[in-house]
C-alpha cells in the first residue's frame, strides 16, 4: 500500500469499517422485522432508520458536492413519504391508496440510488478485503428491503395476489398495513435469496412478476459484482 498516501490509507480503512457497519446496522434492522407483528410502527421506524443509516455511510464518503445533496434529498423524501402515508391511511383509507404509487417511486428511487453509489464505491477499492466483501453484502440486503417496499404496496391494490389473512373489514388501514408489511418483506428476502416464499400466489400474475423481479435483480447484483472481482483479479495478475 506503499503507492497510497497516508490521508488515503486512512480513508481507505475508513470505508472499510463504514462497509462492516453498514451490513451490521441490516441485519438489525432485519431482525427487528419479526417483531413488527407485536409493535405494528416499528415497520415505519426500521425503514426510516434504514434511510437514515444510508444517508449517512453515503454522505460520509462520497466526495461530489451534488451526490451528497442528491442522497440527502432522495433519503428526506423517502422518510417524510412513509410517514404521510401512515397518516393518510389514519385519516381515510382511499388517501393512503392515492399516495402509495409516489410512496412505490420515492422509496425504490432512493433505494436504487443508494446500491448504485455503493457499487461504484465498491468498484473503485484498490482492494478486495474482507470489508469490500461485506459492503457488498450490504448492497444485496437493500434488494430484499427495496422488495418488501414493492410487495407492501402491490398488496394495497391487489391483496387477492397473496396468501394472507385478510385483516378485518373493521380494522383501520393503518393497521392493516402494519398487520401484513413485515410478512411481506420477510417474503421479500426470501424471495430474494431464492429460498422462496409461500406468500405469493403461483396463479396470480403479478405476485409471479414482482417475484421474478426480485429474484433477478438479486442475481444480477451478484453477477456484476461476480465480474468486478474476477476483473479485478485479472489485472493484478497482469
Amino acid at each position: 500500500m506503499s503507492k497510497f498516501s497516508r490521508k488515503e490509507i486512512v480513508l481507505l480503512r475508513r470505508r472499510q469499517r463504514g462497509y462492516v457497519l453498514l451490513l451490521i446496522f441490516e441485519i438489525l434492522l432485519l431482525v427487528l422485522l419479526p417483531m413488527c407483528e407485536e409493535f405494528p410502527p416499528l415497520t415505519s421506524a426500521i425503514l426510516t432508520m434504514l434511510a437514515i443509516g444510508l444517508m449517512r455511510f453515503l454522505i460520509l464518503f462520497s466526495s461530489l458536492k451534488r451526490v451528497k445533496v442528491l442522497i440527502w434529498v432522495l433519503g428526506v423524501a423517502a422518510m417524510v413519504m412513509e410517514w404521510t402515508l401512515n397518516f393518510f391511511n389514519i385519516v381515510n383509507s382511499l388517501l393512503g391508496s392515492i399516495i402509495t404509487p409516489l410512496h412505490l417511486a420515492v422509496w425504490l428511487s432512493f433505494l436504487s440510488y443508494a446500491l448504485y453509489r455503493i457499487v461504484l464505491m465498491l468498484m473503485r477499492e484498490p482492494y478486495v478485503t474482507y470489508g469490500v466483501i461485506l459492503g457488498a453484502a450490504a448492497g444485496y440486503l437493500l434488494i430484499g428491503f427495496a422488495g418488501g417496499v414493492l410487495l407492501n404496496a402491490i398488496w394495497v391494490f391487489h391483496p387477492e395476489t397473496f396468501n394472507l389473512i385478510q385483516p378485518d373489514q373493521s380494522t383501520n388501514a393503518l393497521a392493516a398495513f402494519h398487520a401484513v408489511a413485515p410478512k411481506l418483506f420477510t417474503a421479500s428476502f426470501g424471495v430474494l435469496t431464492t429460498v422462496g416464499s409461500s406468500l405469493p400466489k403461483s396463479e396470480s400474475v403479478i405476485a409471479q412478476i414482482s417475484s421474478v423481479s426480485i429474484t433477478i435483480t438479486g442475481q444480477l447484483y451478484v453477477a456484476i459484482l461476480i465480474s468486478m472481482i474476477l476483473g479485478r483479479f485479472h489485472r493484478f495478475n497482469t
